[in-house]
């Protein structure tokens, strides 16, 4: 009995080798920015300034919680150490 043969996969990467390498450099500085500001962001999210009222520290397209969801993309990748731990301090933010 011949063991089961992968199907071929279509994945082909998005990115030139060039353009690969700076979009990983934007994507730790992003990651870096983000864990900086994470004192500041859990402040805010606590009592947000009036210019930030009605906007809610779990909305996912500008709140704690579309970060969390970032960090934890890049834990699966495994391309940013302590990204797990990271996402789990914003989706703690987005929940408090």
């Amino acid at each position: 009995m011949q063991a089961p043969v992968a199907p071929p996969t279509r994945w082909k990467p998005l990115l030139a080798e060039n353009a690969a390498e700076r979009a990983l450099e934007s994507i730790h500085e992003i990651a870096a920015y983000l864990r900086a500001s994470l004192e500041s962001i859990r402040k805010d999210a606590a009592a947000p300034p009036p210019s930030r009222r009605y906007t809610s520290a779990f909305e996912l397209g500008e709140g704690a919680a579309g970060i969390a969801v970032f960090f934890a993309y890049l834990d699966r990748t495994g391309i940013e150490p302590q990204a797990r731990d990271t996402a789990f301090e914003y989706l703690n933010i987005a929940t408090d």
